[in-house]
């Protein structure tokens, strides 16, 4: 092959490889946007033991699979325990749509935990909020 037709081939497949790198870095670095309308629920729950932690946690697992399984608008739905301290937890929901629920949504009555002092719930508070799209949820391409 002719040595300049060679390098001007080298040339051009090393600008179509930066401009696909290029690209795909775009892509990665660039934070994903929130939909402003997304519902957003956490719930703070204290518990008297790591009995009834775990207790806690194969119910919440159960209702996990049964929301992943049923409920599309569902994008989130996770059970996170405090770093310094095992007897609380936080259960964070992320919804498509913040009318998503019309009434309170209560996750201990969702999981039939009426009795709070049979179930060792020494607390519990839940909030609901609405992204601002300011910032980014996730990471992905």
């Amino acid at each position: 092959m002719n040595p300049s037709l060679k390098f001007a081939a080298t040339i051009s497949v090393s600008a179509i490889f930066g401009a696909v790198i290029s690209d795909l870095l775009a892509k990665v670095l660039t934070p994903k946007k929130c939909n402003p309308s997304c519902l957003i629920v956490i719930h703070m729950i204290r518990f008297s033991s790591l009995e009834k932690v775990f207790a806690f946690k194969e119910l919440w697992e159960e209702l996990a699979n049964a929301c992943y399984g049923g409920a599309s608008d569902c994008l989130s739905f996770e059970l996170s325990t405090r770093v310094d301290d095992e007897l609380e937890l936080i259960a964070f929901e992320r919804y498509a749509k913040s009318g998503y629920f019309k009434d309170d949504h209560d996750l201990l009555q969702a999981l039939e935990l009426t009795d709070r002092e049979e179930s060792g719930i020494l607390a519990y508070e839940v909030k609901r909020y609405v992204e601002t799209d300011l910032g980014h949820m996730e990471r992905g391409l």
